[in-house]
């Protein structure tokens, strides 16, 4: 058992509001490789802070499937990853810690709750820093 050192009230905690879907400058602030649940590939697990505008600090993330039996979704992953590169101005990529910190712009969408999912910012694209407006 472990007591808390005060009481805590579910009902004090306010609901989180998701951004609207837009675009957002933000920087890479963590990043992992890990395996899918299925064990037959490896994705890579982005962390991205919104460093500016109206929801600065809000957290989003995103799984690039760079290693998956279905080539489809690996094709998909290569864009993407051409994307983060030429957003951060990375010629060529061996380490994701290589797109820490370095400013861009992501468009999103907002994806409603559906199938017992909760609604969610999902990365659509990956762009310039430049390309970002307040």
């Amino acid at each position: 058992m472990a007591i808390l050192s005060q009481v805590f009230n579910p009902n004090d905690i306010e609901e989180e509001v998701l951004p609207p879907s837009g675009n957002y400058l933000v920087e890479v602030t963590k990043s992992t490789i890990k395996k899918t649940k299925a064990g037959t590939g490896q994705y890579i697990s982005l962390t991205m802070k919104v460093i500016d505008g109206d929801h600065e600090g809000f957290t989003l993330f995103d799984n690039i499937n760079f290693d998956n039996p279905n080539p489809k979704a690996v094709a998909i992953a290569q864009r993407t990853l051409q994307q983060i590169c030429v957003a951060t101005g990375l010629e060529e990529l061996e380490d994701t810690a290589e797109i820490h910190g370095i400013p861009m712009t992501v468009q999103c969408n907002l994806k409603p709750e559906s199938g017992g999912w909760p609604a969610k910012l999902e990365v659509k694209k990956y762009m310039n820093a430049d390309v970002y407006e307040d």
